[in-house]
């Protein structure tokens, strides 16, 4: 588990999918879902070449979803997909930050539907731009954009719908796998 990062009981990762009400589920499903096949539990730090890591934990209501810095659940292709199929059963939040510029998103639904969607674009490492600010704002989403850390904003908004944050080394499961999503 020496490959990520824990402060305040927060693991420190640039994207995160949260899935309320999935425990009904394994893990491995659950990766299934996400297209991540033959994926290996990392057990006492044995970590392997040529493999990305995913983590997973949970609180007692939602699955928390964390991709390393090498993005390979955000950039596929059909994540977007996949999420938008988990939404029509599971209220889910998701959210990203970059890792050296200011860009941030996140995106809320439930009952099957699109809520909220907002992105913060940074490709000239200005500070970003907002590009996309759909449906109602979410509760405490004004007080947590004043927040000078991209992914403590996000975060923040994940608190207000009820995640709750106690990310211990002991809790998170980390999947190592090949980087071949389907």
């Amino acid at each position: 588990m020496e490959r990520i990062q824990i402060n305040n009981g927060v693991v420190f990762l640039p994207f995160y999918v949260f899935i309320k009400g999935v425990d009904k589920l394994t893990d491995i499903e659950i990766l299934d879902f996400f297209g991540i096949q033959n994926a290996q539990i990392v057990t006492n730090g044995n970590t392997k070449n040529k493999t990305t890591s995913i983590f997973i934990t949970d609180d007692s209501n939602w699955i928390h979803i964390m991709d390393f810095w090498d993005y390979c659940l955000y950039h596929n292709e059909n994540e977007n997909k996949r999420i938008i199929k988990l939404a029509e059963k599971f209220d889910i939040y998701t959210c990203a930050v970059g890792d050296s510029d200011h860009s941030f998103d996140f995106r809320y639904f439930k009952n099957g539907q699109l809520l909220r969607e907002y992105i913060v674009e940074d490709p000239e490492y200005k500070g970003g731009q907002l590009t996309k600010d759909y449906g109602t704002k979410l509760m405490n989403e004004d007080n947590a954009l004043l927040l000078e850390d991209e992914l403590e904003k996000v975060l923040e908004i994940a608190k207000g719908i009820g995640i709750k944050f106690a990310h211990t080394k002991e809790k998170i499961r980390h999947y190592q796998y090949v980087n071949e999503l389907i």
